[in-house]
């Protein structure tokens, strides 16, 4: 899965949540699971989601979603 469509999907579940800013949110946890900054999802958005980072991102969402 590409960085982008994680991103969106993130973002996606959070705003159904009723989380805030859930965008910025979904960018946060997903920098967090990647351990990189905001400007290198955005420079490689088009870069494959690996399977450990997905694995992360998804916990990340979980728990902000309790």
């Amino acid at each position: 899965m590409e960085l982008k469509t994680a991103l969106n999907q993130g973002a996606e579940i959070l705003e159904k949540a009723s989380i805030p800013v859930p965008r910025l949110t979904a960018e946060v946890l997903l920098c967090h699971a990647l351990q990189r900054d905001r400007a290198f999802l955005y420079a490689h958005s088009d870069d494959e989601l690996t399977e450990l980072a997905w694995i992360h991102y998804g916990r990340y969402l979980n728990e902000r979603l309790k």
